[in-house]
């Protein structure tokens, strides 16, 4: 099985640049499942550093650190793979996808238990995180098309998002509100907004896509 790959997000250039540069440096001991294990690895930095801000909330920069391992492990793997052209489309796509699903929700936990967003609502953002992420594999099977990034938002700029939150909390803390009687903060207001962003990018891509395949596929 061998997808077309597509990577349109707004960082793609020049992390593709980026990613390729240091991949040509890495000793040859170093592989992609070595890789991917490391991004495992980094998501579960970020659900220590969220469990140690709710002490201090200074722990924050652990959960930045995880991140940026995560994105390491994660976007590396398969650009090592390709430059040394040593891919395994079926198993690497596999791997790949199935951590996806874990260190998503790994880290989804360490922001959420970080204090400064209800953990309700970042599993909430999580659900429409892996709606866009279902779509993206359906769609993929249905034309043979895989696309990284839907609406210019990929991984990676998920991940930078969250480290722009922890930034500004650390600066300037995330006091919370009491509204009908819950205690919301203002990254709460943001993250309903992003899910409010993934569920549109989820129904518009969806109908597009739908009207597509449709004409491609029109039946008797």
């Amino acid at each position: 099985m061998t997808l077309d790959r597509h990577n349109d997000s707004f960082l793609s250039r020049w992390e593709a640049v980026l990613l390729i540069a240091m991949a040509r440096r890495l000793p040859q001991a170093v592989g992609p499942n070595h890789l991917t294990a490391f991004g495992v690895f980094g998501a579960l930095v970020v659900l220590v550093g969220g469990l140690l801000a709710q002490i201090n909330i200074a722990f924050l920069w652990l959960v930045n650190l995880g991140l940026v391992l995560h994105w390491l492990g994660d976007s590396l793997d398969g650009t090592l793979a390709r430059v040394r052209k040593t891919e395994r489309p079926r198993f690497g796509f596999f791997l790949d996808q199935m951590t996806d699903v874990l260190t998503n929700l790994v880290i989804a936990l360490g922001v959420g238990l970080a204090g400064f967003a209800r953990l309700d609502i970042t599993l909430l953002v999580l659900v429409g995180y892996q709606m866009l992420g279902m779509f993206v594999l359906i769609q993929s099977a249905a034309t043979g098309r895989f696309f990284v990034s839907i609406g210019g938002l990929g991984p990676t700029e998920v991940r930078l998002v969250i480290v722009v939150l922890t930034l500004l909390v650390m600066g300037f803390g995330a006091p919370p509100i009491l509204l009908f009687g819950a205690a919301f903060t203002w990254c709460d207001g943001v993250m309903l907004a992003g899910f409010g962003v993934m569920l549109a990018l989820f129904a518009s891509s969806f109908v597009a896509e739908g009207r597509r395949i449709g004409r491609d596929d029109p039946g008797a």
